[in-house]
């Protein structure tokens, strides 16, 4: 399914706060440090929020992971660390994923499974992320189906954010499934695989007009597939419906991380899209090592353009000329 984030996960224990007005972050390094995990009620239920950078006068970005419901926190050892030095990030699990979806009674959670919500709740923790650090502006960051997401709340609340960045963004879902699909189809064709070929032409053409179904504990871990298992059923038909190409104007600065061997999202459709939009400033930048997990396949370039193409962009005076190729 499109969006679905995996990636080996290894489990740490972290000491966690539910949120209050007290004195915020455990800091270091003659408090300049932000590290704190934390509860903060968003959207009438519990979702965790995990916050890490060295500097405090770091612009902040707000991460909203793929899916859905496949949060992220539990992966970040794998390829942040460094953007912590140029950033603050600030990531969060989901309604229905990870660890938000154990602090809360799924059953009183379910009715809420709606992307109108997953983005009302995107723009409630900006606004409670802006004073709680001391920030003007936020940078809005989205991978997959946090690109879904993210976009509308850049859309809906410009004045909240210095810009978006897509990560492997999706701008039609029913586009990016039949790529991907007419992709591995071509591949099980050219490697003679008759199993394969069988499988898929009995969906053909897909995906057609048919509905369709379907820092971690040991125990958190446990949640993100009984989160993924619970929200996808609730979300999906509303999912398969995402066109962003009615979209010719977008109020902020706009890039797009694209990886050139993207088949889950793939990123044809989205450089179109933005070649298109009209936007202050706009860029793409072609991962060419790159499939669907950018951040993780291709770290160090991510960290790089985070920095040369972003980190300009949360300067008021910054913003100028449109973004050409990478």
């Amino acid at each position: 399914m499109t969006g679905w984030l995996t990636a080996p996960i290894r489990t740490t224990r972290t000491t966690a706060t539910r949120e209050r007005s007290s004195p915020i972050c455990t800091a270091s390094r003659a408090r300049t440090e932000y590290k704190e995990s934390y509860l903060a009620r968003i959207g009438g239920i519990d979702q965790w929020i995990c916050v890490r950078g060295q500097d405090r006068d770091n612009p902040i970005i707000l991460f909203v992971h793929g899916g859905p419901a496949s949060p992220l926190i539990p992966t970040l050892w794998q390829f942040q660390r460094p953007l912590e030095e140029y950033f603050t990030v600030v990531n969060y699990d989901q309604r229905g994923g990870g660890r938000t979806h154990r602090a809360n009674d799924p059953d009183s959670v379910a009715a809420t499974i709606h992307i109108a919500q997953y983005v009302s709740d995107a723009i409630e923790l900006a606004e409670s992320i802006i004073p709680r650090y001391g920030a003007r502006k936020l940078v809005l960051m989205g991978h997959s189906w946090g690109t879904v997401i993210a976009l509308q709340a850049a859309l809906a609340r410009p004045e909240l954010f210095h810009a978006y960045v897509g990560i492997g963004q999706i701008i039609n879902t029913k586009t990016n499934e039949e790529l991907s699909f007419t992709y591995g189809l071509e591949q099980a064709r050219q490697t003679n695989n008759t199993e394969a070929i069988k499988e898929m032409e009995t969906i053909a053409p897909y995906p057609g007009e048919t509905p369709i179904t379907r820092e971690y504990t040991p125990e958190d871990v446990d949640a993100i597939d009984e989160g993924n298992e619970f929200t996808l059923g609730k979300v999906l038909d509303e999912f398969l419906e995402v066109d962003f190409t009615g979209v010719s104007r977008f109020p902020i600065p706009v890039l797009m991380f694209m990886g050139r061997h993207d088949y889950t999202t793939p990123s044809e459709p989205t450089a179109a899209w933005l070649e298109a939009v009209e936007a202050p400033y706009k860029r793409r930048v072609w991962f060419e090592n790159s499939a669907h997990l950018v951040p993780f396949e291709e770290p160090g370039k991510t960290l790089l353009s985070l920095v040369e193409y972003v980190r300009p962009l949360t300067d008021p005076v910054s913003v100028g000329d449109t973004g050409a190729p990478d």
